[in-house]
Order: structure tokens, then C-alpha cells, then sequence
């Protein structure tokens, strides 16, 4: 489900150009990791290297895919980093928008998604060889490398993956809220009330500031049991490296928190496809045309032709 319907938006928007707004590459960037977080946990479930005739240093760095979770990690890492960008360029628009030079062009996209994904890929590099098999236990453990600090790494990710998107996440969300229902209720006394213009920016202002607001809300509701395992099992070392039943109850622990995390995978499309009128008649329009379509060829005609009518009809 995941896959299908992250696909799908990607599809939608790679396909179209009319679609390829700033909003929509960020959905797509946010598409694309939620589709590489769910093929990571793939390998974390079902490879079992014990069953194998993999070891030695291959063994050691596939336990960094497996148990280590880098793939899955670094595109969690890129998606919090996108939500930020997100909640930056919806703070330009609301509060400042007549400084356009601030404001994210899309011919400079291409630069931020490759630093934002660089940046995700080598702060889980020292996750990825941190682990190692272990032949007596038969599964995969993590041992750090001599004069390497856990507890430094953990406050490094954190600080960097964690704490400086949710602080700008914070910030120019609620003083986005303050700037409209606080500001613009005092502009309103001041200003002509019956101004359609003024009113529809308004609105259009407070419906992009709740959407993005329930994406966040329900970004860190799906995250926050898998930070918290993370917390207590970094921070309070709960789990011994050097007990078989330890381990595998960490490994059982850590395979629920990641429902819950995976589970954000999902519904980031249906989140998507709420906000942006031509992405959901895009969906319904594609599904209806999948299903009567008698050859591809038919079908992708079809569905740009009555794209192009969406288009013209409907407006993110």
C-alpha cells in the first residue's frame, strides 16, 4: 500500500509538468523517501543472515541495512528535513510575502534536494558500520568502534535529524497562526472587510497553514514511539549487548515501534491527495481509467487528455 500509493503521487507529478509546482516537488521528495523508508524495512524483516551463507565484512555491512535500519533512517532523517523546508516556504509566504527574493524558485530545487539527501545520507553512515554479525549469538549486533561516543552520535543525529527541523517546524508554524488570526484580525479592523480579494487569500493562507499542520501533527504521532525506544534504549543502555534474550527483545521492541513509524508511509499519500484538488481527481481519474483501460497505451492518453481538463477546472 505504501509503495502503490507513493508511486502513484510520484507518477502524478513526474509526468505532468503543470503539476510541478514547489508544493507538489516537495510532496514528491517526501513521496520518494516515504517509498525508500518502506523498502528498507523489507530486509530489516525478512532477511535472516543466520540462513545465509553471507559473513565476514559483507555480513557486517548488510547487518547495517537489516538490523541498522540506515536506508529507512536516512529517508526519515530526509523527510523531517522536507516537512521543515515545507513549513519555511508557507512562513515567506504568510509573513513576508512581498519579499520574493526569500522565496524557493524551482530552478534551484534540484540543489536543495541533493544537500538535504547528502546531508541524510552521511549522518547514518556511522549507524551503517556500527554493526556487526556476530557468529556465536548468530544475528546482527551493534559494537561501535574504539573511542567512538554512542552517546555523542545519538546527541549529533538528534540535534541535527531532529531537534533543528521540529524548532523551525515550531517556529514559523505558530507564528505563521500568530500572524494570521492575530495580526490579521487587527489588518481586518483597519482594512475594507468586504475585499473578495483579501478575504480568498485568507482563506487560501489558513487552509495551507491547517494542512500543513495536521501533516506535522501526524508526522510525530507515528514517530514519537520509535524516538522514545530510541531515547531510553541510547540514553539508559536497556538492552545488553552481551545477552541473547536482551537482544532479541530490543529487536522485538523495535520492530513495534516501526509500525508505528511505517505506518506515517501510508498515510502521508492520503494526506497529499486531501490537499491538493487535482492530485485527488488526478487519483480518482487514474483508478476509474485503470480499471476499463484495455491496453497502456489507452490509458496514459486518456488520462492526460482528462488531466488537461482537471487542470483548467481545478487549482492547488
Amino acid at each position: 500500500m505504501c509503495i502503490i500509493s507513493n508511486s502513484l503521487v510520484s507518477y502524478l507529478i513526474i509526468c505532468n509538468s503543470k503539476l510541478r509546482t514547489i508544493v507538489n516537488l516537495l510532496i514528491l521528495n517526501l513521496a520518494i523517501s516515504d517509498i525508500i523508508a518502506c523498502l528498507s524495512i523489507y530486509p530489516f524483516i525478512y532477511i535472516d543472515l543466520a540462513e545465509t551463507r553471507i559473513r565476514g565484512v559483507n555480513a557486517n555491512l548488510l547487518c547495517g541495512f537489516t538490523n541498522g535500519l540506515s536506508g529507512f533512517f536516512a529517508a526519515a532523517i530526509e523527510s523531517f528535513i522536507t516537512l521543515s523546508v515545507f513549513s519555511i516556504t508557507r512562513y515567506l509566504i504568510i509573513n513576508h510575502p512581498l519579499k520574493l527574493s526569500w522565496r524557493l524558485e524551482l530552478k534551484n530545487m534540484k540543489w536543495v534536494f541533493g544537500f538535504t539527501w547528502t546531508l541524510s545520507f552521511v549522518i547514518v553512515i556511522p549507524n551503517l558500520i556500527s554493526f556487526k554479525y556476530d557468529e556465536n549469538f548468530k544475528l546482527c549486533k551493534r559494537n561501535w568502534a574504539r573511542g567512538v561516543n554512542p552517546l555523542v552520535y545519538f546527541t549529533f543525529t538528534t540535534i541535527i535529524g531532529l531537534l533543528l527541523p521540529l524548532s523551525s517546524l515550531l517556529f514559523t508554524y505558530f507564528t505563521s497562526l500568530y500572524t494570521l488570526y492575530i495580526k490579521g484580525q487587527l489588518r481586518e479592523n483597519t482594512l475594507n472587510r468586504n475585499s473578495a480579494v483579501s478575504e480568498k487569500n485568507f482563506e487560501t493562507k489558513k487552509k495551507a497553514l491547517k494542512w500543513l499542520g495536521f501533516l506535522v501533527f501526524v508526522y510525530l504521532i507515528c514517530w514519537a514511539p520509535f524516538g522514545t525506544y530510541w531515547f531510553f534504549s541510547v540514553i539508559f543502555g536497556k538492552y545488553s549487548a552481551n545477552n541473547y534474550d536482551d537482544v532479541k527483545k530490543g529487536i522485538r521492541l523495535l520492530r513495534l515501534t516501526l509500525f508505528f513509524a511505517a505506518l506515517n508511509t501510508v498515510l502521508n499519500p492520503i494526506i497529499y491527495a486531501y490537499k491538493s484538488k487535482q492530485l485527488r481527481s488526478a487519483f480518482k481519474l487514474l483508478i476509474k481509467l485503470r480499471v476499463r483501460a484495455e491496453s497502456t497505451s489507452t490509458l496514459k492518453s486518456t488520462f492526460f487528455d482528462e488531466l488537461e481538463i482537471i487542470e483548467q477546472n481545478a487549482s492547488i
